[in-house]
């Protein structure tokens, strides 16, 4: 079972990928503009649950290393900006659920990539001891 500062650190990431999605996916009140918000908040709740794990999954490869918390947001802003170039995720109405749903599940491969590598590249070395004494 994760920590309770790798789960802090998964959510930091999670919530920059749901807040950037909410954000930019706000639909206009045209037509059934609630319906559609309701979808789209929806798929972006669990692409939250997907970068959590996903962020859980890839700081447990990083645990004996120290990721600063500017650089999860980061990943995360960059993970959200990436799952909105996917149309189903702005349009859940317009595909077919299999799409959306895979699309949701194939959301982690990018995800997983942006925060593996930034978060290795911006990182510091644990010190020996601190990792051999946790």
């Amino acid at each position: 079972m994760p920590g309770p500062h790798l789960f802090r650190q998964a959510v930091y990431f999670a919530g920059s990928v749901f807040i950037t999605m909410e954000l930019a996916n706000l639909p206009v009140p045209i037509g059934n503009w609630k319906e559609r918000a309701v979808a789209i908040s929806m798929v972006n709740l669990l692409i939250f649950l997907s970068a959590l794990a996903t962020g859980l999954l890839v700081l447990r490869q990083l645990k004996a290393r120290v990721i600063g918390v500017l650089t999860l947001v980061i990943a995360g802003l960059l993970s959200g900006i990436e799952m909105i170039q996917f149309a189903p995720f702005m349009f859940p109405f317009a595909f077919p659920r299999y799409v959306v749903i895979g699309g949701i599940l194939g959301a982690s491969v990018p995800m997983i990539l942006t925060l593996f590598v930034l978060g290795y590249c911006f990182s510091k070395r644990k010190d020996s001891l601190d990792v051999v004494a946790k």
